[in-house]
């Protein structure tokens, strides 16, 4: 009998072992998303100023063509 509890906590040693490795590398997995997360994020907010400003570049061009065309006619 007790031959076989050596062996149960023997599995069971080894299945907490296991995830505790499961655990560190889910919590990496978790960090390094996190990280992607955070860069998009960044990459969407200055993708949205960069369109502002290419608008109000737009609508300047626009109204110096506007007056260049005025002071032609």
């Amino acid at each position: 009998m007790s031959e076989n509890n050596n062996l149960v906590l023997e599995h069971l040693r080894a299945i907490r072992a296991e995830q505790a490795t499961q655990g560190a590398r889910l919590q990496r997995v978790e960090q390094r998303l996190s990280a992607i997360e955070h860069h998009i994020a960044e990459l969407m907010h200055s993708s949205a100023y960069e369109r502002t400003e290419l608008d109000r570049l737009r609508s300047r061009v626009d109204r110096i063509e506007a007056r260049l065309e005025l002071t032609d006619e």
